[in-house]
């Protein structure tokens, strides 16, 4: 489920490979008649798997065929994941998808925020460190690719983007890292905002996120993430850079997970409400069944962490704000839960 909430405004090679002392042997009809043979560097054996991941095997096959040339054995790899990954995701593309993290990127010096639901088969490949870096990479480009404004990112958009680095487009990546781990993988929803300012302007805005149940402490893929963008009225460069700032606006984050509003203001409610009071739609009735429901708005929930003279979080934003001497208003805020 996604919660946007904004103001209202080739073939193989085999071989019968033989261990030497100092490297492996690898002959062919030619060589076996010729006596010559091929020594596989074994360094660069090791490096091509830590680097890849792939099987001894292949990473030998790829230093036989470029004759121990280092990137052209990896630019050879590559090109056989990608192929034998198209192919994998073809075959398998109808399989369902029950297993998901939401995972968030944030670069604040350059004004970029993104979080996406990108699902596989099973838990155990969700938790796999490959498809997390997976994840972290997409979301990069989510961000890269959004508007100055947090919302939806199209997600064909985000697969047919290109990645520099790697030569691939998203989707490219996508079906490599289906062939590696071998299960279905869909990016499900993203969401995410590109402020385009650097320099002068960098310090107005703030964007923060906080990701609940992450497979490693610290890290930006878990179950429930939010990203939440804060309007910041300050002369000082320096105020998005306080840690004093950077614990509340992260606690906001926190509040939105836990608590998962669906509006930043009781008048965007009240708005929204009055539009659907007419609607025969199950969902409308639901989530519009109490109009002074304080917990579907962020501003008139109860602030979770407390605190003296603090009750709601519109109480924490504006002691919040004056103990800085800054003041600070809630943009927009998008959460993504990986069960719904």
């Amino acid at each position: 489920m996604l919660r946007l909430i904004t103001r209202i405004n080739k073939s193989k090679f085999s071989s019968n490979a033989e261990p030497l002392q100092r490297g492996f042997k690898i002959l062919t009809k030619n060589s076996q008649a010729s006596g010559a043979e091929f020594k596989v560097d074994l360094k660069k054996l090791s490096k091509l798997r830590k680097e890849t991941q792939i099987q001894v095997g292949k990473a030998r096959e790829a230093l036989f065929i470029s004759n121990n040339d280092y990137d052209k054995a990896l630019e050879w790899i590559k090109s056989q994941e990608l192929a034998m990954g198209a192919k994998r995701a073809e075959k398998i593309k109808d399989r369902a998808v029950g297993a998901s993290v939401i995972t968030t990127f944030i670069d604040q010096s350059r004004g970029l925020g993104a979080i996406i639901k990108i699902s596989c088969e099973t838990d155990f490949v969700s938790r796999n460190e490959t498809f997390q870096q997976l994840a972290t990479r997409v979301c990069e480009v989510a961000a890269g690719i959004s508007s100055k404004q947090l919302e939806k990112v199209n997600v064909e958009q985000v697969l047919e983007s290109e990645l520099p680095e790697e030569g691939l487009k998203v989707k490219e990546l996508i079906q490599q890292n289906i062939g590696k781990l071998g299960e279905n993988i869909v990016l499900k929803d993203a969401a995410g905002i590109n402020l385009g300012i650097e320099g002068e302007e960098s310090h107005k805005k703030a964007i923060a996120g906080y990701v609940h149940g992450a497979s490693v402490p610290g890290g930006t893929s878990g179950k429930i993430a939010s990203l939440l963008v804060l309007n910041v009225d300050s002369e000082s460069k320096a105020a998005t850079n306080n840690p004093e700032f950077t614990k509340f606006s992260k606690r906001l984050a926190q509040q939105v997970v836990g608590y998962k509003p669906l509006f930043i203001q009781e008048k965007e409610f009240q708005e929204a409400q009055s539009k659907v009071v007419t609607s025969s739609s199950g969902e409308c009735s639901q989530i519009f069944s109490n109009p002074l429901d304080k917990q579907t708005v962020l501003l008139n929930q109860e602030y979770m962490f407390g605190g003296e003279g603090i009750s709601t979080v519109e109480d924490a934003l504006s002691l919040s704000g004056k103990a800085q001497n800054i003041s600070l208003a809630i943009d927009s805020v998008a959460w993504f839960d990986s069960e719904s």
